[in-house]
Formats: C-alpha cells, sequence, structure tokens
C-alpha cells in the first residue's frame, strides 16, 4: 500500500507525522495489496467531530477514524483513481492527550493509532473480544520491529 498525506490547515501533530512517516510506509507496504492507496488525513477537532457524528452516528472527537472503501456502496464510492483503498482520519490533540496519560512518547502513540487503522482497511476489527485479539495479535507483530519494548508493554499491557 502506498500512503498520501494530507494536512489540515493550522492543526497540531505535523511535525510528529512527519518524522514518523517512513515507519508508517514501511509498515503499508509489507500489507496487501501493494498497489493500492490510502489516504492519511490530520484534521482538527471541528472536523474529526463531524465525521464522528455524520458517519459513526457518535458524539465528539474521535482519535481516528477508517473508512473502507473496498466494500463501499453506491453514496460512498470514493474511488477517486480505482486503487483508493480508504482513508484514515487523525485528530492529534486526542493522540497528544491520550499519550501523555499513559506516559509514552506521542509519536509512538500516533504510529499505533496509524498502525490500528492500517488494519482495520485490511478487514480486522474488534466487535467482540476474539476480534479484538487477533487485531491486537496483528497490531503487536506489526509495531514490534519499529518500537521499544517499553514502549510495546505500555501500548498493549
Amino acid at each position: 500500500m502506498k500512503i498520501v498525506m494530507n494536512f489540515a490547515q493550522n492543526v497540531g501533530g505535523k511535525p510528529d507525522l512527519e518524522s514518523i512517516v517512513s515507519k508508517v510506509k514501511d509498515v503499508a507496504s509489507s500489507m496487501a495489496p501493494r498497489d493500492g492507496v490510502i489516504e492519511l488525513n490530520l484534521v482538527g477537532k471541528r472536523r474529526m467531530t463531524y465525521l464522528n457524528k455524520e458517519y459513526k452516528g457518535r458524539r465528539g472527537a474521535a482519535e481516528i477514524l477508517t473508512f473502507d472503501y473496498s466494500e463501499s456502496d453506491d453514496d460512498l464510492d470514493y474511488q477517486r483513481d480505482g486503487q483508493t483503498l480508504g482513508e484514515i482520519y487523525i485528530y492529534y490533540g486526542k493522540i497528544a492527550r491520550s499519550a501523555d496519560r499513559l506516559g509514552i512518547s506521542r509519536k509512538a502513540y500516533l504510529l499505533r493509532i496509524i498502525v490500528h487503522g492500517l488494519c482495520h482497511l485490511q478487514g480486522y476489527g474488534h466487535r467482540d473480544e476474539i476480534q479484538a485479539r487477533k487485531m491486537e495479535e496483528v497490531e503487536k507483530r506489526l509495531l514490534s520491529p519499529i518500537l521499544k519494548k517499553e514502549e510495546m508493554a505500555v501500548l498493549f499491557g
């Protein structure tokens, strides 16, 4: 998979995201399909709140929202070039607060959240305990070569 990044104006987190982009691309390139494109969007609180309410029916701003276009219906046909697999929206403000609360670097937590979104685009979910465990194992496998053992322990217990 290839990653295309989009940054909303005046949102935090751009330097952190830019500093881990090579790691994100390494992870994405190890996933199928190799010719697919993922759009990674860094947005502010207002945009994330809107997206969360409009598409997920939830209140407030989420850390991440993932939109999978591989199974899109006519109302959500967003495949502009025939290869766009999906979009990941990131709200850095909430990610930063979560990282600080956990006592982990913002970059490590941001990377974990992006990998979580990439796993969703691969069909993994967490609707039940079995799915959640399977998804977490994939996340661990993808992140363990990249993150320090201490970071992995904080993120996955």
